[in-house]
């Protein structure tokens, strides 16, 4: 290996990669010449486990929960896939288990190293999605190992003193730039076409849900009695502050009814025209009583003129 310059720059232009070798007219004759052809390219596929997203920063500060997605890009393969929705996401925590798969030819062709974006979203219905954060994850370490064994390669790193297939990424900021705004728990995993019969794996959730079996995730929106399903809606804050003030506009409404009843009979004792209890009662009942009372003086009004 050595370096291309040109005559008019004294910094290296290029590099240039290359094998020789010189040998004598009669041995060269009975050496046969290397083949230097590169390997064919084989088939594997890239598992991505995502299990569960931590300490995202809350986005709906209304009703301080999101509704997280995580979505994954890998260089060289065209479009992107996305995990499915976890609605009414609580403390920043949001559960997935989901498989995501890339069909990869290794070796890998060579220059930019390859590398696998993750990013965390939280889902808008009548808005743009927001982005999160996100992670970009280098693979030249793992794709190299997988073609090289010919083998199922496991990414491993240490967790809590021990290697462990299941790890965090951390170093997670927003696309932008900014500081780390959460953490995502993966698994990666490369498998040779040889083994896909064998361990067979199906996307999300979905059968084969196998190698490994994927359990539905824990948290999620349930289908339950009505005022629980508000409060996972709404969010805990904000539903409180609504029960909170129907309680006060239904204690105030019976505290008004009543005593709009006790005015109205005493003004009925005192002999009070029928135009002043209207006036009494509209002011401590309001006016959605006003109908009741309508009913009442009709069977008063002519006895009190």
């Amino acid at each position: 290996m050595r370096p291309l310059f040109n005559e008019v720059s004294s910094n290296p232009q290029g590099i240039l990669e290359m094998f020789l070798e010189i040998l004598p007219a009669a041995e060269s004759a009975r050496t046969p010449m290397y083949n230097i052809k590169p390997p064919d390219p084989l088939p594997f596929e890239l598992r991505v486990i995502v299990w569960t997203v931590e300490d995202a920063p809350i986005m709906d500060q209304l009703t301080e929960q999101n509704d997280l997605y995580v979505t994954g890009i890998m260089d060289g393969v065209k479009g992107s896939q996305k995990t499915d929705t976890h609605f009414r996401a609580k403390d920043g925590k949001g559960n997935f288990n989901w498989r995501m798969k890339f069909p990869v030819m290794l070796p890998f062709p060579k220059g930019r190293p390859p590398r696998l974006r993750l990013q965390i979203w939280d889902k808008d219905f009548f808005s743009a999605n927001d982005a999160i954060c996100e992670a970009n994850i280098s693979l030249a370490g793992v794709f190299k190992e997988a073609f090289k064994k010919q083998d199922i390669v496991s990414v491993r790193q240490m967790v809590e003193g021990k290697l462990s297939t299941e790890f965090w990424l951390t170093d997670m900021p927003r696309p932008n730039g900014q500081a780390p705004q959460g953490r995502i728990k993966i698994s990666i995993q490369m498998v040779p076409e040889t083994h896909f019969n064998q361990l067979p794996a199906g996307y999300g959730r979905s059968d084969p849900n196998m190698n490994p079996a994927l359990p539905p995730p824990e948290g999620r929106f349930q289908f339950k009695n009505p005022l629980a399903m508000m409060k996972d809606i709404m969010g805990a804050k904000l539903f409180d502050q609504i029960i909170s003030g129907i309680k006060r506009w239904l204690f105030f409404g019976i505290v008004a009814y009543f005593g709009g009843q006790m005015l109205i009979n005493k003004g009925i004792e005192l002999g009070f025209t029928a135009i002043w209890k209207s006036f009494i009662f509209f002011i401590m009942s309001g006016g959605g009583l006003i109908w009741r009372l309508i009913r009442r003086l009709r069977s008063n009004c002519f006895s009190y003129k």
